[in-house]
């Protein structure tokens, strides 16, 4: 099993700098303080030989193990826990840059840029990777497990949301928004974030609205949804990509709480994409704009 070992904190720094001159303004120590539910409780970087570079989403197969589809070289990285932090088990090359990705209670399957297909790897059986084909013209974006073995696909061509079981391919709905982020919600629905308009939808198993929430944007630059974590009863964590955070919403869509901030040191965040919690109740984001994943523990009274 391969060591995980940290990159240099300069690097990241210049990661920082060069972000900063987007114009995107500092966030204040006392912001990144305010409403805290979350603290750090491990940096996943990857090892020396396989660097984690460019993290495009997180699919967890338990709760000591998960996987980062890293567009860096096209790879999947399956990481084990090991005590308190995570060791890199294997690094399986995929056929093309990875989109999303999923864990359907038995493998990962993985959405690829541009291909009509998903990557699917089985861990336990040595990692090897299958193709899996869409219907034609089908454009993978965001994966989502349904219960029961089930997956949900974004169709990123045509709009639809498409639910596959087994051989099988039904219609859930069509949305005319981009759909960046899906999320069962441990029943029989599902999350939707549209990142453009900051919102999270929820919908039942034939595709009815049942609740469409604004996501609290952190001052004048709007939330932008890029991952989504939900419980059963309703309560979500949403990746806020804009704000550099995670923000938690109640069963009826009040703030609950965030987390987190913009930076490089662990616990900061820059430019997250990626979410995923754990059973034991963990989260993990990927912390993009970093070349990392972070683990974060829940505080502040609003775990499970």
């Amino acid at each position: 099993m391969l060591a995980l070992t940290s990159r240099p904190w300069p690097a990241r720094a210049l990661v920082a700098v060069a972000i900063c001159l987007w114009g995107v303004a500092a966030v204040a120590p006392a912001q990144v303080q305010a409403n805290r539910i979350l603290t750090s409780s491990a940096v996943v970087d990857g090892t020396k030989e396989e660097p984690l570079r460019w993290p495009v989403a997180l699919a967890a197969a338990s709760d000591d193990e998960f996987a980062v589809a890293d567009a860096w070289k096209s790879r999947l990285l399956v990481f084990r826990r090991v005590g308190a932090s995570w060791s890199l088990e294997r690094a399986i090359a995929l056929p093309a840059t990875p989109v999303a990705a999923a864990h359907d209670g038995r493998r990962y399957l993985v959405a690829l840029r541009g291909r009509d297909e998903l990557a699917v790897v089985d861990a336990a059986a040595g990692g090897g990777v299958v193709r899996r084909a869409l219907p034609k013209s089908v454009v993978p974006g965001a994966l989502a497990a349904l219960p029961g073995g089930a997956l949900l696909v974004w169709d990123a061509a045509s709009g639809r949301l498409l639910e596959l079981r087994g051989d099988e391919v039904a219609v859930r709905q069509t949305i005319d928004e981009t759909v960046t982020a899906l999320a069962s919600d441990g029943a029989d629905g599902y999350w939707v974030a549209i990142g453009e308009a900051g919102e999270v939808r929820r919908y039942d198993r034939v595709g009815r609205e049942l609740a469409r929430w604004r996501v609290p944007a952190d001052g004048p630059v709007p939330a932008w949804p890029a991952g989504l974590a939900a419980e059963v009863g309703g309560r979500l964590f949403v990746l806020d990509r804009h704000g550099h955070r995670v923000v938690a919403l109640d069963s009826d869509g009040r703030l609950a709480g965030v987390g987190s901030g913009r930076g490089w040191e662990p616990g900061l965040l820059m430019l997250p994409k990626g979410l995923v919690r754990l059973a034991g109740g963990d989260l993990l984001v990927g912390d993009q704009g970093n070349g990392r994943v972070q683990s974060f523990a829940i505080v502040g009274g609003i775990g499970r």
